[in-house]
């Protein structure tokens, strides 16, 4: 049974110089130890110290009492049955949002792990635009994960957690200003990725310091008696570079660690950014300066905010040393990179100014809102995490930050995703040059745009930048968008003609009002074969225009009386005659979607038989002796209507209703017949006659 000494832990955390509120760790504490009691992790220690110790990374950031609390709860609301109800009682909204934004998204099931792999990191970048110290706490749950790999039994899984890590949260933590963390990360997924190269290094550094045992101690000693004098309070220090570190200069320069000089690395810290300049004189003085070596920081910083004077030296007894010289406000941030604005700004609120301050985020963010598909993001982001930069100007003056190899076409979305999409050349100080033109620091850049133009995807094969391949395949997708709207729309046009109807306009006019989303929409489906044009034409056109207008007859005097409005005998229509002696009238639709009443004779309705859907409102004044509804499908031409008028005619009979109800991709049609006959024997004579003549029908 361990025991857990919360004294202990709460001293721990303010040993790093956070001021905390103990009572309510206390009380987080207390609900993490309760809701993990019997969990285990895989080096079989209680799940409860993992929480602990990422809550003392947190504190080792000097963050504030509420991201601490939300570092010891961060895995109950994933893990155990404590809810974000429950700690937002305890301990507020604030604290819950925090908790809630490094939950992972534990219930999507079904998918890859890569998709889940990608959602997780696209949720962290969203809940990160609001509070930063998510992604803090999501680092540090990282960095202790990272220090117990170890006890991960399977190297398969060791090495997918290493790539991410290394892809992902080392550069995240580069970006961030956090050396430390990101050092501590690379090491450790170069132990587990490349042990064999790490070893030899490590041995060799070994070998290193064994033969050069002094060389660190008295550099340190020689220093201090150059710098003591005339600056007080002075602090350095003196290691040796990590294997990572050591491997990548190595694999950058292609040369062996015996050719690499400089693996010894100094820093010293003073009072102020004047005594950093007056300290970086005195060490010229002293030692001779590696041409090309020297890089202020101070002047111009970072673009995580880092400040340093960077020089390199040939030291004492003719070694190369790297020195870095701060003050101790540059060597908070360089420690804690975006952390330390929490150290200087407690009072206030960060958030805003942060995402100024590192535009990046605002980069990483612009490619989230382009970006659907969630692996697609994932593969664009991390072109963004890597940060060597250079620095070119527009006509203006405004400096534009990117990344080595730039483009011309990266610059231009750097500027803005409208210039970028609209960009069809360029000038690169005052020359015109193709848009695949690697930029160079200092160069100033002219985007040339047209409004009516979309930036080609063949730009992809040269473009950098996440955020402009991003921005790109957004473009493609929207052309294809266009294209297949245009596409999906010429379909259902050409089915519409193949009914031989004069008046299209009118056709598309009743779909659209029947169907209740934006016709572009129905045209993207059908264009993508995700909606059959056969199911349109029944169900937005023929079969809904039936039941528009559902007219049910009444007996009154002289009147045929709808369930919407009464029409009069006496309206006038110019093309036919309706009296109280018309026995059957049809209720058509007009060009702009109204309705018109004709006599069943009428030379107006032909024409229209194909176009409209329309109901016969009967007469009640004359009985009903039989009555018929016939489901008849032809196939080829369609039927006249004249055809089907004059057998009823022939045969002493009145059609009631004639609606098409469907219509085949293979051409065949179905119409609905409703007649009636005082007469029987008529009635069954019609009936044969319209079963001779069609493919097959059945009466309803």
């Amino acid at each position: 049974m361990y025991q857990i000494k919360y004294k202990d832990i709460l001293e721990k955390f303010e040993s790093f110089g956070v001021k905390i509120n103990r009572e309510l760790v206390d009380r987080a504490l207390d609900m993490s130890i309760k809701a993990h009691h019997n969990q285990i992790r895989a080096s079989k220690m209680p799940y409860y110290f993992h929480p602990i110790e990422v809550a003392e990374i947190v504190s080792y950031m000097r963050l504030d009492t509420k991201t601490i609390i939300a570092a010891i709860l961060h895995d109950t609301v994933e893990d155990t049955d404590v809810s974000l109800l429950e700690i937002e009682s305890f301990f507020g909204i604030e604290v819950a949002n925090l908790v809630d934004g490094v939950t992972k998204l534990t219930k999507i099931k079904f998918v890859p792990e890569n998709v889940k792999q990608a959602e997780n990191f696209r949720k962290l970048l969203l809940s990160m635009s609001n509070d930063i110290r998510i992604l803090l706490i999501k680092l540090a749950d990282k960095l202790h994960n990272m220090r117990t790999i170890d006890f991960i039994q399977s190297m398969s899984k060791k090495n997918k957690k290493a790539i991410e890590t290394m892809e992902i949260y080392a550069p995240l933590a580069e970006r961030l200003g956090m050396q430390k963390i990101k050092n501590e990360l690379q090491d450790i997924c170069f132990k587990i990725l490349s042990p064999t190269e790490r070893q030899t290094i490590q041995s060799k550094i070994l070998l290193f310091s064994k033969n050069n045992n002094s060389l660190i101690k008295d550099t340190l000693s020689e220093l201090r008696s150059l710098l003591q004098e005339d600056l007080k309070d002075v602090q350095i220090f003196g290691r040796t570079k990590t294997p990572y570190s050591i491997w990548k200069k190595m694999h950058t320069k292609k040369i062996q660690l015996e050719q690499l000089s400089d693996i010894l690395a100094f820093r010293i810290i003073v009072n102020s950014s004047i005594d950093c300049y007056h300290a970086l004189g005195k060490i010229h003085q002293k030692y001779t300066m590696i041409y090309n070596q020297f890089h202020d920081f101070i002047s111009n910083p970072k673009e995580n905010g880092y400040k340093s004077l960077h020089t390199v030296v040939i030291g004492p007894f003719a070694h190369k040393i790297e020195i870095q010289i701060r003050d101790k406000q540059m060597n908070d941030l360089a420690e804690t990179g975006i952390a330390a604005h929490w150290i200087y700004k407690q009072n206030q609120s960060v958030g805003n100014n942060l995402k100024q301050k590192y535009s990046w985020l605002q980069e990483l963010l612009r490619i989230l809102k382009q970006n659907r598909n969630p692996i697609e993001f994932f593969q664009n982001t991390k072109l963004s995490m890597y940060y060597d930069k250079i620095f070119c100007f527009t006509p203006k003056g405004k400096i534009i930050s990117l990344p080595k190899k730039s483009t011309v076409v990266d610059f231009a979305y750097m500027v803005h995703t409208d210039i970028g999409n609209s960009c069809i050349g360029s000038k690169v100080n005052g020359e015109n040059v193709p848009l695949r033109t690697i930029l160079k620091t200092a160069d100033t850049v002219e985007i040339i745009t047209s409004p009516h133009h979309y930036i080609s995807t063949s730009c992809l094969d040269f473009v950098v930048t996440g955020n402009a391949r991003s921005a790109i395949k957004n473009v493609y997708r929207i052309q294809e968008r266009e294209r297949t709207v245009s596409i999906g729309k010429g379909m259902l046009i050409s089915k519409l003609h193949s009914l031989k109807s004069s008046n299209i306009s009118l056709l598309l006019k009743i779909i659209e009002k029947n169907y209740d989303k934006k016709m572009e929409n129905m045209y993207y489906l059908i264009g993508t074969k995700n909606l059959s044009i056969q199911y349109v034409i029944s169900n937005y056109l023929f079969n809904t225009l039936n039941s528009i207008f559902p007219f049910y007859v009444q007996s009154k005097k002289n009147d045929f009386q709808t369930d919407r409005f009464v029409m009069s005998f006496d309206l006038q229509i110019k093309c036919c005659k309706i009296d109280k002696n018309t026995r059957s009238v049809l209720a058509i639709f007009n060009q702009k979607t109204e309705i018109e009443y004709h006599n069943i004779y009428c030379s107006k309705i032909k024409d229209l038989f194909y176009i409209s859907s329309y109901k016969i409102l009967e007469n009640q004044s004359k009985i009903m002796s039989y009555l018929v509804k016939i489901l008849a499908t032809w196939v080829g031409d369609k039927p006249n209507l004249d055809f089907i008028e004059n057998i009823a005619r022939n045969e002493k009979c009145y059609i009631l209703n004639i609606g098409l109800r469907d219509i085949t991709i293979d051409n065949f049609m179905t119409m609905e017949i409703v007649a009636n006959s005082n007469f029987k024997d008529n009635l069954l004579n019609f009936i044969a006659q319209i079963f001779k003549h069609s493919k097959k029908s059945f009466i309803l």
